[in-house]
């Protein structure tokens, strides 16, 4: 937390090591790169707020390559699934069973790519901790 960090650098300003209180658990490189930024708050908050939404950014991205590959798996498994022997009727396979594994998969039309990204982002913005 930047009360942490805060601690810490006080801490260590006093001659101090920041570990000493228990409560700073970082690392001593993010003490000297933080330093300047809370110095000044208006800084601070500036660094936080650019740095969450360029977080949240790479969170939408990263979400989206993957829902993109899981479209990709998805429409393997289809191609798979037809060229196993399937009465379309029963849906009995070839070995007497009957076929579930077509139920069970998500088609791409489930979730968009940007939906998924956005609850994605939406759940790193929202969350409290």
């Amino acid at each position: 937390s930047i009360e942490a960090v805060k601690e810490g650098i006080y801490l260590q300003g006093i001659g101090a090591s920041p570990y000493d209180s228990d409560y700073f658990h970082g690392s001593p490189i993010l003490l000297f790169i933080l330093k300047p930024f809370l110095a000044i708050q208006i800084l601070s908050i500036m660094f936080f707020i650019v740095s969450d939404t360029v977080v949240a950014l790479l969170l939408f991205r990263i979400s989206e390559r993957i829902q993109s590959k899981w479209e990709n798996e998805i429409k393997t498994e289809r191609a798979i699934l037809a060229s196993i022997d399937i009465d379309r009727e029963t849906k009995i396979n070839s070995y007497g069973k009957k076929d579930t594994r077509n139920s069970l998969l998500l088609s791409p039309k489930d979730i968009s790519k940007e939906k998924l990204a956005s609850i994605v982002m939406a759940v790193y913005y929202l969350n409290p901790f």
